[in-house]
């Protein structure tokens, strides 16, 4: 079976199945990033706050370090883990 009959197979397939009940499934697909990505700003933002009222430099600087930081202690925690890891 070529690349080709299996489109066409696959769209012969979802064209059979009701919009609603593929708009449904594919909420459930979407990964839900929103808290994750939330928890990542409130978190940055409450590091940056109290060099929010230095120069801009220094602010990057400070944002740097931070980012270096968090990298290497989660290197040093997946040091020890074998497998795969799950995408979030």
């Amino acid at each position: 079976m070529g690349e080709e009959d299996v489109r066409n197979v696959f769209n012969d397939h979802v064209l059979d199945i009701p919009a609603l009940n593929l708009i449904s499934t594919m909420q459930e697909l979407i990964p839900q990033t929103g808290n994750i990505c939330n928890n990542a700003c409130e978190v940055f933002n409450s590091k940056i706050k109290k060099d929010r009222a230095k120069p801009i430099i220094t602010l990057l600087e400070e944002v740097l370090m931070f980012a270096m930081r968090s990298i290497a202690k989660n290197k040093v925690k997946l040091s020890h883990h074998i497998g795969k890891l799950p995408p979030i």
